[in-house]
């Protein structure tokens, strides 16, 4: 669920407890480090969902000045899961 602002609130459920709580990650944040990386020009068909409780996963396009090796892919992939908690992202170059 997305606010005017592009924070996407999850439901997750908090340690030691089968009470859920609610994770905000913004967006925009996201869409602004993706933007950010070298050499990307262009971010497109970014989706960012809740796969359970616990995890969350993202899909997008970046349209690259030229490709790259898939070290860049290795590192977007860790830093999403240390910066926004996104474990499970599919990032296709173009």
């Amino acid at each position: 669920m997305f606010d005017q602002h592009g924070k996407i609130f999850i439901k997750a459920a908090s340690q030691g407890s089968s009470v859920g709580c609610y994770q905000v990650l913004d967006r925009n944040e996201v869409e602004k480090y993706l933007r950010g990386l070298s050499g990307v020009v262009e971010v497109h068909d970014l989706h960012i969902w809740a796969m359970s409780t616990t995890e969350v996963a993202m899909t997008a396009h970046l349209v690259m000045k030229e490709m790259r090796e898939t070290d860049l892919l290795k590192k977007i992939a860790g830093d999403l899961k240390n910066l926004f908690g996104i474990c499970h992202a599919t990032v296709q170059l173009e």
